[in-house]
């Protein structure tokens, strides 16, 4: 734990001295829900397709020339999660259950300056690490889904697309791809399957 906090403040502190005095600081708000699966009809905001919610601040810096910059964030994060494994008679037990998490994802961002729009709407796209931090630890209820370990700080990699509006209004969604699994375990001797916890998140973020 000691080591990540290091190592998201020596980031942090680099990445703000590296940019130059020009470039354009903001702080700002931000909220959304989690979903399984992205799509763009009304099967997308369903009960039965989200995941959960966050919500945090952030914020941003960017240099105006490129429209290069980066954003961090701190986020309150509560994401489904569900665990499957193997008895040894071949019963696959499953079980979901909501966790909460704090978020630090930060993120390499590019804006897209489009020719005559661009001072209303700016397309962008996101690339980041993205470290969560575990706040409960339930234990799983269902037959057999016991003894398992979960890792007190997971890690993911971001990937988004967005736009802006009217350099104050950001609507983005996200996409961490986890790396290693976050929960781990065995059922009567047998490793248990682990569904990662990642989804597509949905965000909503106004910048003063």
């Amino acid at each position: 734990m000691k080591q990540i906090k290091r190592l998201i403040a020596t980031i942090l502190m680099v990445l703000a001295i590296s940019l130059p005095a020009s470039a354009q600081f903001r702080f700002g708000l931000k909220a959304g829900v989690a979903v399984n699966t992205l799509s763009f009809n009304t099967d997308l905001f369903q009960s039965s397709n989200r995941a959960g919610f966050t919500g945090g601040a952030i914020i941003e810096y960017n240099i105006p020339v490129v429209n290069l910059g980066i954003d961090a964030s701190v986020l309150y994060v509560n994401r489904a999660v569900n665990v499957t494994g193997e008895t040894e008679a071949g019963v696959i037990v499953s079980e979901n259950k909501n966790r909460s998490y704090i978020d630090i994802p930060i993120n390499l961002k590019w804006k897209i300056d489009l020719p005559i729009v661009g001072r209303w709407i700016l397309p962008f796209v996101t690339t980041g690490p993205d470290f969560s931090i575990l706040l409960t630890k339930d234990s799983f209820t269902a037959e057999n889904l016991q003894n398992f370990s979960s890792k007190s700080v997971d890690f993911a990699w971001n990937v988004g697309v967005g736009f802006e509006l009217f350099k104050h209004v950001q609507i983005a969604a996200n996409y961490g791809f986890p790396v290693g699994e976050q929960i781990t375990g065995h059922i009567n001797n047998h490793e248990a399957l682990y569904s990662n916890n990642q989804c597509w998140t949905i965000t909503a973020t106004y910048l003063f």
